[in-house]
């Protein structure tokens, strides 16, 4: 079981790479890092089972997929990764559980 939460960079927001949020999101306590392939630009938490998928246009994230593994991961995770993009200037788009 598991559930996703959406974040979009708004207009006015500083553009930043996938790079950057990793740097941001790993500050957090919790250690990840960048897959890119072909379906996208992956971050994977260090002995997590929880996700990020990037959208990246022009070099700079401008939205983000957080797929949540709610039954094996800490639920802090989400906290912390909601937090990471508020600071960044980020929107959170609504929450769906699967």
């Amino acid at each position: 079981m598991g559930g996703e939460a959406y974040f979009v960079a708004p207009d006015a927001c500083p553009r930043r790479s996938v790079s950057d949020h990793v740097q941001q999101l790993t500050a957090t306590g919790y250690p990840c890092r960048e897959e890119a392939d072909e379906w996208g630009h992956w971050v994977v938490f260090d002995g997590l089972e929880s996700t990020l998928n990037f959208t990246v246009e022009e070099g700079v994230a401008v939205f983000a997929t957080f797929e949540m593994a709610v039954m094996n991961d800490p639920p802090e995770l989400f906290d912390a990764v909601e937090r990471a993009f508020a600071e960044a200037g980020w929107e959170t788009g609504p929450v769906e559980e699967g």
